[in-house]
C-alpha cells in the first residue's frame, strides 16, 4: 500500500472512508474529503501527544513555582517580623499583605487570561522573572522600611490602629507587587492548560495540587535545611534561581507552542457550546458558593493558627514543629485537590459533594483537640508501655510529627478538595475561565486574610483555642448546611443528611464539651490559679505539690517561687546592678513573675523600664507578691507591652543598666534574642559605662552552639564576661564596652545594705567572696571559648534555631563549663594581711564552686562515683554550703542506681569484667573491704583470671597486705 505524501493515509482506507464515514450527522461521500477528515484525525492525534508532554512540562514549572513561592513567604515573613517585630498584630500584618497581593494577581489577570489566551505562557514566564528580580532586590528596599518604621513607631501610638493602618499600608507596598504577580500566575495556567469543559475539575485540581506540593517541598526544604545550612538570604537567592529558570523555561515553550500552534491548533481552542455537558447552571447559586468559599477560607487559616497554638503542647517549641505542621497542612491540601480533581468532574451533584466536605471538615474540627489529647497522651502511654528503648531526638520528633499528621491530614485533604469541586460549581464558560478561576482563588484567599487575623487577634483571646476550634467547625458545618440546601437531590435524602449531620454533631460536641487545659507533660500541679489565652501565649499560674508557686508560658514553665527559680530572677537583678558604679537608669526585657523587677528597685534607680511580650504575664503578677512585692505599683516602674527587639530598635533612651530575661534560645523565634544583630541594638541602649546581663540556659545546647553565642556576644561587647548563678545550672553572660573593676570594699558594703542583703540572702548570698564563686570565665577565656564557633548566631543565620537535642552533647561540653581566669580585683583589704585573708577567703570559695561544677556536669549514668567524689569533696571545704548540699541526695541516688545495674549484669550474666566493675565501683569510693570481697567471689567462678588477680593485688597492696598482694601476682603469672 502506497501512502498519500504528507498525510500517513492509505488508499484503501480513504475509499473506506469515502463508502461509510459519517461525522456530527453528515455524510462523507468522496475520496477528498476523506482525506481532509484523515488529516484531521492524524493531526488531532499528533496534537494530542504534544499538548499532553506540554501539559506535564507546566505542570512541572508550577510545581518548582510552588516550591520558590513557599521559600519567600518562609524567608520575607522572618525578614519583615526582623523589622515590625514578632508580635502577632505584627505578623498578622505581614501575612495580610502578602496574601493580599495573591488575591488581586489573581483577580486581576483572570481577565488578562481571558483575553490572551495565546500568549498565557509567555506571560508566566515573564512574570516568574520579575518575582525573582523583585525578590533579589528585596532585602536593599527593607534596609530603608526600618528606618520609615522606626519614624512611625516614635510618632504615633502603638498598637493603635492608626498606627496598624500605616504598618500594614507599608507592607502592602513592599509586597504587593511580588505578590500580585504570584497571584497571576494560577488563572494564566488554568486558561493555558483547560481546553475543555468536561475535565475543568480534572485540569483546575490538578493543577492546584501540583503548585501546593511544591509549596510542600519548598516549606520541607526551608523549614528543615536550607535556612539551617544557608540562611535567610541565600536560600531566598535559591528561591530567585528557581524563578529564573522558570522564566527561561515558561518562555522557550512558549515559542516553541507558537510555531507548532501554526501549523495545527493542538486542540487547544475553547470546546464549542454543543459539546459541553447540559447542566442548569445558576449563577445565584454558583454565587453563593463562591462566598462559602471565602468563608472556608477563613476556616482553614484559623484551624492553621489555633492547631498551631495547641501543637505547641504536644509537639514542643521547636522551628521543626512549626514547620512539620506547616508541611502537613499544605501535603493535604494537596492530596485533596488531586484527588477529587476527577470526582468533580464526575459528580451529578457538586453542591452536595460540597456539603459533605465542609460537614466532614467540622465534624473532624471540633473533635481535633481530643483526638490531639489522645494521639500524645493515651496512645503514648500505651507506646510507652510496649516500646522500652531509649530514643533519640530524632526518632522522637517523628514519632509526634507522625501523630500530629493523623490528625490533621483528613480535614486538610479535604480543604484542598473543595477547591477543584468549587472550580467546578462556579465555571460557566471556557471563554471567562480565567476570571472564574480568579474569582474562586481570590475569595478563599480574602477568607484566609480575615481568618489569620482574627484567629490570634479576636478567637483565642475571646475563647481560647478550644472553644475557638470549636467555633470555627461550626462555620463549616454553616458552610455544609447552605450547600445542601442548594443540591438537587431529593427531599427526603437532604433531610437524612440534615439528620445525620445534626446527630454526628452532638456527638462530637459531647466528646469536646469537657474543657481541655493545654498543658505539657512536664507541668505538673496540685492546683491550677490562672489561665488566659492572649494574643500571644498561653498563661498559666499553678501551685505544686512541694508549695512552690509557678509560672507558664505555652507550657514553659519560666519563673516562680521555688528557690532555684528566684535565683535565676534575682542574679539577673543583683550581677549587673553590683557590678555598675552607680546604677541610675534600667531596662529590663521580660517581666517574668517580677522577681528580677523587685531586686533591682532595692538600688533606688531613678527609673525602671520593662518590656514584656506577653500582656496575661502582667495579669498573672499578683500571684507572685512574694517574688515581686508589687512592684508594677512603683512609681519609678513602667512597663511597655511590645516586641523587646522592636523597643530597642524605636526607642531613644539609653541605660545604665540592661538585663534580658528571655525564654529558651532553642524555642522558635527565640534564637533571634541571642543573636549579633539584637546584641548590637543592646549595645546601642547602653550609656558609655552601661552594663548588659544576659540568662543563657546550656543544658540543650550542644558545644557549637553555646560556642556560636558567645562569638555573637563577644563580637559586640569589647570586654564579655561569663557567671554562672548561684547553682550553677545556667550561665549569665555580662558585656560592657570598658573593662569591669570589682572594688571588694565597696562591693562588700553595698552587700551590706540591710534590704539588699535580705533579698541576697534569699539565694544564699552573704558575702563578696560567695558573689566572686559564681565567675565563670574573664574577657581573653570568653574570646578563646567564642573561638570556637563555626558561625555567628544572627538574624539571617539563625543557627540556634536548628538545634538537635542531644543531652549527652552536655557532658562534652565540659571545656566550655570549667571555671577561666578571674575578674579584676581592687581594693580588697587596708593591709597585706588582710588583703592575703581575703584572697584565700575567695580561694576556697573558687574551689568549691569548682568541686560543684565538676559534681554537676559529671555523666550521670557513667560516671555516678566521680560525681560523688566531687559532690564530697565540695562539703569538706564548707560543710554548710547551700548548693553542694543540695546535690547530695541525688548523688547518693545516682550511686545506688549504679550499684544496682552493675549488680544485676552480675546476676544476670556473671563474668569477669562485670566483677572488676562492681569492685572498682567501691574501690573508688574508697570501701575496700567490699571490693575485695568482690573479687575474691569473682574468682571463685574465674580463677583463671589473670586480669583479676592482677586488681585484686593491687587493692590488697592498698591495704597493706603486702603478702596476699604477692601471692594473687604469682598466680596471675601462672595463669
Amino acid at each position: 500500500m502506497t501512502a498519500l505524501a504528507g498525510n500517513g493515509a492509505t488508499l484503501p482506507e480513504i475509499l473506506a472512508c469515502g463508502n461509510s464515514k459519517r461525522e456530527e450527522g453528515a455524510v462523507v461521500n468522496s475520496p477528498q474529503a476523506c482525506l481532509v477528515a484523515g488529516r484531521k484525525d492524524i493531526g488531532a492525534e499528533v496534537a494530542s501527544s504534544t499538548a499532553t508532554t506540554e501539559k506535564l512540562f507546566v505542570f512541572l514549572l508550577f510545581f518548582f513555582s510552588g516550591a520558590s513561592g513557599l521559600i519567600y513567604q518562609v524567608a520575607w515573613v522572618r525578614m519583615f517580623t526582623h523589622i515590625f517585630g514578632s508580635t502577632t498584630i505584627a505578623v498578622s500584618t505581614v501575612l495580610a499583605a502578602f496574601m493580599a497581593g495573591l488575591a488581586l494577581g489573581s483577580y486581576v489577570f483572570g481577565v488578562v487570561a481571558d483575553r490572551y489566551k495565546r500568549q498565557s505562557l509567555l506571560f508566566y514566564g515573564i512574570l516568574e522573572g520579575a518575582i525573582g528580580a523583585y525578590a533579589f532586590a528585596l532585602p536593599h528596599l527593607l534596609s530603608s522600611v526600618e528606618s520609615l518604621h522606626v519614624a512611625i513607631y516614635r510618632n504615633y501610638e502603638p498598637g493603635s490602629w492608626l498606627f496598624i493602618l500605616i504598618r500594614f499600608v507599608i507592607c502592602l507596598v513592599i509586597l504587593l507587587l511580588p505578590t500580585t504577580m504570584m497571584g497571576a500566575t494560577l488563572p494564566l495556567l488554568a486558561k493555558f492548560l483547560v481546553r475543555q469543559f468536561k475535565t475543568v475539575g480534572r485540569g483546575l485540581g490538578i493543577l492546584y495540587a501540583t503548585n501546593t506540593a511544591g509549596a510542600v517541598i519548598g516549606c520541607y526544604l526551608a523549614g528543615f535545611h536550607l535556612i539551617a545550612s544557608l540562611g535567610v538570604t541565600r536560600t531566598m537567592h535559591v528561591a530567585v534561581l528557581v524563578n529564573l529558570v522558570i522564566m527561561g523555561a515558561a518562555c522557550l515553550a512558549h515559542f516553541l507552542y507558537v510555531r507548532v500552534a501554526n501549523e495545527d491548533t493542538m486542540g487547544g481552542e475553547a470546546a464549542p457550546v454543543a459539546e459541553r455537558p447540559l447542566e442548569n447552571y445558576d449563577s445565584g447559586k454558583s454565587r453563593i458558593i463562591v462566598f462559602c468559599f471565602a468563608l472556608a477560607g477563613f476556616a482553614s487559616l484559623c484551624y492553621e493558627v489555633l492547631w498551631t497554638r495547641a501543637l505547641v503542647f504536644f509537639m514542643g517549641f521547636s522551628t521543626y514543629a512549626f514547620s512539620a505542621m506547616l508541611t502537613t497542612f499544605l501535603l493535604g491540601l494537596a492530596l485533596g485537590s488531586f484527588l477529587f480533581s476527577r470526582i468533580a468532574d464526575k459528580s451529578n451533584d457538586r453542591y452536595f459533594l460540597f456539603f459533605k466536605i465542609e460537614a466532614v471538615i467540622g465534624l473532624w474540627g471540633i473533635l481535633s483537640i481530643p483526638l490531639f489529647t489522645w494521639a500524645f497522651y493515651k496512645l503514648q502511654e500505651r507506646w510507652e508501655y510496649y516500646v522500652n528503648i531509649d530514643l533519640s531526638w530524632e526518632y522522637t520528633f517523628h514519632y509526634k510529627f507522625l501523630k500530629a499528621f493523623l490528625v490533621m491530614i483528613l480535614p486538610t485533604t479535604l480543604m484542598g478538595a473543595a477547591f477543584p469541586v468549587v472550580c467546578r460549581i462556579f465555571t460557566s464558560d471556557l471563554k471567562k475561565l480565567g476570571r472564574d478561576v480568579a474569582a474562586v482563588y481570590s475569595a478563599n484567599t480574602v477568607g484566609a486574610i480575615v481568618g489569620s487575623a482574627a484567629a490570634g487577634l479576636v478567637i483565642i483571646p475571646l475563647l481560647g483555642t478550644q472553644k475557638g476550634i470549636v467555633l470555627i467547625g461550626a462555620v463549616n458545618i454553616l458552610i455544609a448546611m447552605v450547600a445542601l440546601f442548594m443540591s438537587t437531590i431529593p427531599a427526603r435524602r437532604k433531610a437524612l443528611a440534615l439528620a445525620a449531620t445534626g446527630g454526628a454533631a452532638a456527638i462530637v460536641l459531647i466528646f469536646s464539651s469537657r474543657d481541655v487545659v493545654l498543658r505539657a507533660p512536664w507541668e505538673q500541679w496540685e492546683s491550677l490559679l490562672f489561665y488566659e489565652e492572649d494574643s500571644m501565649a498561653l498563661v498559666k499560674v499553678f501551685r505544686t505539690e512541694d508549695g512552690r508557686t509557678v509560672l507558664s508560658i505555652d507550657g514553659d514553665t519560666l519563673a516562680g517561687t521555688g528557690e532555684i527559680m528566684q535565683t535565676n530572677q534575682k542574679m539577673l537583678a543583683h550581677l549587673p546592678m553590683l557590678l555598675h558604679d552607680d546604677p541610675r537608669t534600667v531596662l529590663i526585657v521580660g517581666f517574668g513573675a517580677g522577681g528580677t523587677s523587685y531586686s533591682m528597685s532595692l538600688y533606688q534607680p531613678d527609673r525602671i523600664d520593662c518590656v514584656e511580650f506577653v500582656p496575661s504575664v502582667l495579669k498573672a503578677a499578683p500571684f507572685f507578691d512574694e517574688v515581686n512585692h508589687g512592684v508594677l505599683s512603683s512609681p519609678i516602674y513602667n512597663v511597655t507591652l511590645d516586641d523587646g527587639r522592636t523597643f530597642l530598635l524605636t526607642s531613644e533612651d539609653t541605660y545604665d543598666v540592661l538585663s534580658v530575661d528571655t525564654i529558651d534560645p532553642k524555642h522558635y523565634g527565640s534564637s533571634n534574642l541571642y543573636s549579633r544583630d539584637f546584641y548590637e541594638l543592646c549595645r546601642q541602649r547602653l550609656n558609655p559605662d552601661g552594663i548588659m546581663v544576659q540568662w543563657l540556659p546550656f543544658s540543650w545546647l550542644t558545644c557549637r552552639e553555646l560556642s556560636a553565642v558567645f562569638a555573637s556576644f563577644a563580637s559586640v561587647f569589647e570586654y564579655p564576661t561569663l557567671w554562672f548563678n548561684r547553682h550553677f545550672t545556667y550561665f549569665l553572660m555580662v558585656g560592657s564596652n570598658h573593662e569591669l573593676e570589682i572594688d571588694y570594699q565597696r562591693l562588700s558594703e553595698r552587700m551590706s545594705d540591710a534590704q539588699i542583703a535580705d533579698d541576697l540572702r534569699v539565694i544564699h548570698l552573704t558575702d563578696p567572696a560567695q558573689f566572686l564563686y559564681c565567675f565563670a570565665a574573664d574577657t581573653d577565656a570568653f574570646r578563646q571559648l567564642a573561638s570556637e564557633a563555626p558561625k555567628l548566631n544572627t538574624y539571617d543565620m539563625p543557627v540556634l534555631e536548628f538545634f538537635k537535642y542531644n543531652a549527652g552533647e552536655t557532658v562534652r561540653c565540659q571545656p566550655l563549663i570549667e571555671r577561666k581566669g578571674m575578674p579584676k580585683l581592687t581594693n580588697l583589704g587596708k593591709t597585706p594581711e588582710e588583703e592575703a585573708l581575703v584572697r584565700k577567703k575567695i580561694e576556697d570559695h573558687l574551689n568549691i564552686a569548682n568541686y560543684i561544677i565538676l559534681t554537676l556536669h559529671c555523666d550521670e549514668a557513667k560516671e555516678a562515683v566521680q560525681r560523688w567524689r566531687y559532690n564530697q569533696a565540695a562539703l569538706k571545704l564548707n560543710p554548710s554550703d547551700v548548693v553542694a548540699r543540695w546535690l547530695l541526695p541525688y548523688s547518693e541516688v545516682l550511686l545506688r542506681k549504679q550499684q544496682e545495674r552493675i549488680v544485676a549484669s552480675i546476676r544476670e550474666k556473671p563474668s569477669p569484667d562485670r566483677f572488676s566493675l562492681l569492685a572498682d565501683f567501691y574501690y573508688q569510693l574508697g570501701e575496700f573491704a567490699p571490693a575485695i570481697a568482690v573479687m575474691e567471689e569473682g574468682l571463685q567462678s574465674f580463677p583463671d583470671s589473670s586480669e583479676m588477680r592482677l586488681q585484686l593485688a593491687d587493692y590488697y597492696e592498698t591495704i597493706g597486705n603486702s603478702k596476699a598482694a604477692s601471692l594473687h601476682r604469682k598466680a596471675a603469672l601462672t595463669n
